[in-house]
């Protein structure tokens, strides 16, 4: 995925100001960055195991300026179209996994030692969540 990733910005919006790197979030992330992307990667993994992926991106990132950045299609609770309850039912009967309200990642993102900056809507009924690191770092390892 790091070729396609690569020649698309070469292509788009340029290289100059990106890393891009391939592995394993649940392991380690790159040292240093100043902004972590997760891009619907979540649903299919436990808690336990999102939690650890977050955990890892707050000892690595820069500093208090680096963001965690989420993209993803939320289960929404009330005025939700039926577009993320299907997502939702497709996710559950191909994988055995869900997509998470912003209420269960905030949950998560908090024993990871991240509080919810913003979030914003996308096209396509998805969601941005823009996290930044507590002060004090985490509540759960």
């Amino acid at each position: 995925m790091i070729p396609i990733a690569r020649a698309h910005l070469a292509e788009t919006v340029g290289t100059d100001r990106v890393e891009l790197f391939g592995g394993d979030m649940f392991r380690a992330v790159p040292e240093g960055g100043d902004v972590y992307v997760f891009c619907r990667v979540l649903a299919g993994w436990s808690d336990d195991d999102a939690v650890a992926a977050f955990t890892h991106c707050r000892h690595a990132m820069s500093g208090p300026s680096a963001r965690l950045l989420i993209l993803d299609r939320l289960v929404v609770d009330s005025e939700s179209t039926v577009l993320p309850a299907l997502w939702d039912l497709h996710l559950l009967m191909t994988t055995g996994g869900g997509h998470r309200s912003v209420g269960r990642l905030r949950s998560l993102l908090d024993r990871a030692g991240w509080d919810i900056e913003r979030t914003a809507e996308l096209p396509m009924e998805n969601t941005a969540l823009i996290a930044a690191p507590r002060a004090g770092g985490t509540t759960d390892r």
